[in-house]
Order: C-alpha cells, then sequence, then structure tokens
C-alpha cells in the first residue's frame, strides 16, 4: 500500500484522552501537493526542450482515466467499481 497525507501548515499532532487534533490541511490542491506540481512541471519542460524521455505513455494516461471514472462512478453509487484495464 502506498498513502500520501495531505501538507498542513506544520507537521504537528496531538494526542489526548479526548482525542486527536491536527491543523487544518493547505488550502488548495496544489499548495498541499506544491513539490509533486513543481517536478511535473520540470519535467515536462525538460520533455519539452528534448532533454528528458516523456515518463507518461497514452496507456498510462487511459488508465488514469479508467480510475478516475471508477471512483466517480463508486461515489454515485456507493458501491465499489471494479477496475478492469
Amino acid at each position: 500500500m502506498l498513502s500520501s497525507h495531505n501538507e498542513r501548515p506544520y507537521q504537528i499532532k496531538r494526542a489526548t484522552e479526548a482525542g486527536d487534533t491536527e491543523p487544518p490541511i493547505l488550502h488548495s490542491f496544489p499548495s498541499r501537493y506544491y513539490e509533486g506540481y513543481v517536478r511535473e512541471l520540470d519535467h515536462f519542460c525538460d520533455v519539452v526542450q528534448g532533454l528528458d524521455d516523456n515518463m507518461l505513455s497514452g496507456e498510462n494516461t487511459l488508465r488514469v482515466s479508467i480510475i478516475a471514472s471508477a471512483l466517480e462512478e463508486s461515489v454515485k453509487t456507493g458501491q465499489a467499481v471494479k477496475v478492469i484495464y
């Protein structure tokens, strides 16, 4: 299993008998995953300039679309959706 957690303004978690508390997540998806966006943009610029090969294939893009569609269907129906590539 892989997991990625939302970035927060500071990385501290408080645990007491009453429960756990954490600071709220950063406002926007790009601010929570800033480093990933920067790396993606850097790679894109390198590909455009011919300095690197594109790491993504059309097949990878199609699979992401299939997964996103299955997730959307799952949210609409409240049921698990089997993903078939």
